[in-house]
C-alpha cells in the first residue's frame, strides 16, 4: 500500500481531501490537496498554497458547460490586459473603457498642389483676329507692307485660335489645420469571434 503525506492510497490515485488547509511547509512544493470547504484545488508554491483551479475563463461557446455560469458584467466587451495609464489601468475582473470614440479633429499638414502643363486647342482660347496694313503698289496689285507708295488700307484676318503650351504652376501653399471637431456613435464593433466569460459553480 502506497502512502503520500501519510494518507494511504488505495485503488486509483486520488488527490488529498482536506477540510482546511495544512500549515504550509518547504516539503508541501508540489503538493496538491482538494478543500471541501470551496471545492477548489490548491497546489503547494515556493511560498504557499496558491489555488490550481481554474476559476473564470473565456470560451467559443453560446451557454456555459454544465457546473459553469456566465459571469455577470462581462457582456458587449472585449478582453483586455490591465495596466499602462489610459483606460486599462485598473483592477483585473472589472470592466473599463467605452465604445463611443471621444470628440476628435485631423490635423492637416502645410502643402500644394501641382498642376501639369497644358495646350490649349482652337476652341479653348478666345476668338480674335489680327489687323494688318495693305497698300497699293500699283493698280490692280497689292502688297502687305508699309511705307512708300497710296495711302494704306487696313484689313484683318480671320478669326482664329493659337495653341501655345502653357501651365499655372502651383496652387498657394495651405495648411497646417484640422479638420472639423466629430465623435462616433457607440454602435461600432470590430469583426470578432464572439463567446462568453464563465465561472465555476
Amino acid at each position: 500500500m502506497k502512502k503520500t503525506y501519510g494518507i494511504d492510497m488505495q485503488g486509483p490515485f486520488r488527490i488529498q481531501r482536506v477540510s482546511s488547509l495544512p500549515s504550509w511547509t518547504a516539503n508541501d512544493l508540489g503538493r496538491e490537496v482538494y478543500l471541501t470547504s470551496d471545492n477548489k484545488k490548491y497546489r503547494g508554491n515556493n511560498s504557499g498554497w496558491g489555488t490550481a483551479d481554474v476559476d473564470k475563463i473565456w470560451t467559443h461557446q453560446n451557454t456555459a458547460p454544465t457546473g459553469w455560469s456566465i459571469v455577470s458584467g462581462t457582456t458587449d466587451a472585449l478582453l483586455a490586459c490591465k495596466g499602462g495609464s489610459n483606460a486599462y489601468n485598473t483592477s483585473g475582473g472589472t470592466q473599463a473603457g467605452t465604445w463611443t470614440q471621444p470628440n476628435h479633429s485631423h490635423g492637416i499638414n502645410n502643402h500644394t498642389h501641382s498642376t501639369g502643363a497644358h495646350t490649349l486647342t482652337i476652341s479653348e482660347i478666345p476668338s480674335h483676329t489680327h489687323t494688318i496694313s495693305r497698300i497699293f503698289i500699283e493698280s490692280g496689285v497689292h502688297a502687305f507692307q508699309s511705307g512708300a507708295g497710296t495711302a494704306p488700307q487696313s484689313v484683318q484676318t480671320a478669326a482664329t485660335g493659337g495653341g501655345g503650351s502653357h501651365n499655372h504652376g502651383n496652387t498657394g501653399s495651405n495648411g497646417p489645420g484640422f479638420t472639423n471637431a466629430a465623435a462616433s456613435a457607440a454602435t461600432y464593433r470590430p469583426d470578432a469571434n464572439v463567446g462568453i466569460v464563465i465561472e465555476r459553480n
